[in-house]
């Protein structure tokens, strides 16, 4: 249980994150985002 809490919370940050940059950079090409994450 423990570390699927860890797992959600992290993949929440993440997801977070990458829509944070989608919606400041939505130029930047798929590649670029790719090797952001």
């Amino acid at each position: 249980m423990m570390i699927n809490n860890i797992l959600i919370t992290k993949y929440k940050e993440v997801l977070s994150v990458i829509t944070t940059k989608c919606q400041s950079v939505h130029f930047t090409p798929r590649k670029e985002l790719y090797e952001t994450i």
